[in-house]
């Protein structure tokens, strides 16, 4: 889903005006969309990216869809 302008969860900042996704009800600026697809794992800035996206994962309460529950409880098993 795209939707203008919000705060960031990866660089924390306030983006109004600004297109960017929403995943799991939280904003990613199109700047850390970018710099996200195109680190590499050697790359310093990774743990940060990665670190920011796992603030998405970590929320409480029923915040995924049910088709992406049953997706990331399935990558769990393995």
């Amino acid at each position: 889903m795209m939707v203008t302008g919000s705060t960031c969860i990866i660089c924390e900042t306030a983006r109004a005006g600004e297109n960017g996704l929403v995943v799991c009800g939280n904003y990613i600026c199109p700047l850390c969309e970018e710099k996200i697809t195109k680190v590499s794992v050697s790359d310093p800035a990774y743990e940060c990216y990665t670190s920011g996206l796992k603030k998405i994962w970590r929320c409480t309460g029923n915040c995924l869809p049910s088709g992406d529950s049953i997706f990331l409880a399935s990558l769990a098993r393995r």
